[in-house]
């Protein structure tokens, strides 16, 4: 009996001192809200066929909650910087959720061309929108350039929920 007592003594002395989402829900919260951002580059999202980088900013913070939204810029990759001007790629863009540990992805998102104040296209400025991760955990969104439904070069973002 004593050896039980000791036994489980142990081990809530172990899982007390642990960072445990179970048991930790403040820290767990968190960092189901905080995305994983990496470090900026001249060229954060890169699709060297097509001579083109683009960017990816976060409207609001993606979470296993709600709908996300984003925003995508594209420019001349020989232009050097997110400061280049925007340059439309001319081709379909879309975004694709995947979570490589479950083997899925997530509801279909929409890319539509960003539009001003006065209902104008920005060129080479696009809204993501029902970004929704189903579930926490490490994501990739896929963001593509298609030409008849046929995806012709594509650039992933790593996405932690």
């Amino acid at each position: 009996m004593m050896s039980r007592l000791l036994t489980l003594g142990a081990a809530l002395a172990l899982l007390s001192a642990c960072n445990s989402p179970l048991l930790n829900h403040v820290e767990a919260d968190e960092r189901i809200r905080t995305p994983n951002t990496e470090k900026p580059s001249e060229c954060p999202l890169a699709f060297p066929k097509q001579g083109l980088c683009a960017s990816w900013t976060w409207e609001n913070t993606p979470n296993d909650q709600d709908f996300s939204q984003a925003r995508v810029v594209f420019w001349k990759a020989s232009q050097g910087s997110i400061d280049a001007p925007e340059l439309d790629p001319a081709l379909t863009v879309s975004a694709k959720l995947w979570m490589p540990s479950m083997g899925h992805g997530s509801s279909p998102v929409s890319v539509q061309a960003h539009t001003d104040e006065t209902g104008n296209i920005v060129p080479g400025t696009f809204d993501v929108s029902k970004v929704f991760f189903s579930m926490p955990g490490d994501w990739e969104v896929w963001l593509q350039l298609k030409q008849d439904g046929k995806v012709l070069e594509q650039a992933k973002l790593d996405v932690s929920i």
